[in-house]
């Protein structure tokens, strides 16, 4: 059997993936409090309750980038104090904000720039870039 169909056969499907997981696989944390790491806790809830541990977005996420970070350098929109509303600025608020940002502020709802759809599958086995991977066998009947 070639490498490029042992491959193929080899991939599971997410069920197979949770199926096969061994029972002694499990998530866990350890709180804040329990400086010598002894007691795990698996309890999810009592894990995102410690303020320490909670989730936190990324600075492009807080500037209102997507989930997906896929974007590594966006494209600019010229600020606009009605989309920081409630907010209101001062004059030298806003001043300095035009200071800080004179080219504008991230435009989230564009491509980044130079951004190209994924190219997937790929196979790296000719070396670095990659190659993408022939259409899935069709089963013969």
């Amino acid at each position: 059997m070639s490498a490029q169909k042992e491959t193929l056969n080899s991939v599971r499907n997410q069920a197979e993936v949770i199926a096969a997981k061994p029972a002694t696989a499990f998530d866990l944390c350890y709180l804040t409090g329990d400086t010598t790491f002894s007691t795990p806790v698996t309890n999810m809830a009592t894990c995102d309750a410690d303020p320490r541990l909670a989730k936190h977005a990324s600075p492009r996420q807080v500037a209102g980038g997507s989930l997906v970070e896929n974007i590594l350098k966006c494209q600019l929109k010229p600020l606009d104090s009605a989309e920081y509303a409630p907010v209101v600025f001062m004059p030298a608020q806003w001043a300095r904000l035009k200071a800080a940002f004179p080219g504008g502020v991230c435009d989230w709802s564009l491509p980044g720039i130079g951004q190209q759809p994924a190219v997937s599958p790929l196979d790296f086995a000719e070396g670095p870039g990659g190659v993408p991977l022939p259409p899935a066998p069709v089963p013969e009947r």
